[in-house]
């Protein structure tokens, strides 16, 4: 059967590209990639097994500790941390106008 592996959407997000990778290490075949409006919504569907897996951001470079995954690993104290990656994130800038216009 396959697995179904939550994670924070929409699809083409870092979020996926997580689940993707994370599913490899754990040999998934052709998993079920679920998209979820919301960490509450990821953290839940695992917690009431309504997937296989989930993948959550733990913390970020901007804020450290993500809070909502936090409190949430709390607030169900059976999930566990089966596997941790560091996904660098990569930002472009693009517009229609010229460089000189943009001054922030």
């Amino acid at each position: 059967m396959r697995k179904q592996v939550a994670y924070l959407g929409p699809k083409g997000t870092y979020a996926e590209k997580a689940a993707e990778i994370l599913s490899d290490f754990a040999n998934y075949e052709s998993p079920i990639f679920v998209p979820c409006k919301g960490l509450h919504s990821v953290i839940k569907s695992i917690a009431y097994k309504n997937c296989d897996a989930a993948v959550v951001p733990i913390e970020n470079s901007v804020e450290g500790g993500v809070t909502a995954t936090l409190d949430a690993l709390w607030k169900f104290p059976n999930l566990k941390i089966s596997q941790a990656i560091v996904l660098p994130i990569k930002h472009a800038l693009i517009s229609s106008g010229e460089l000189s216009d943009i001054s922030e």
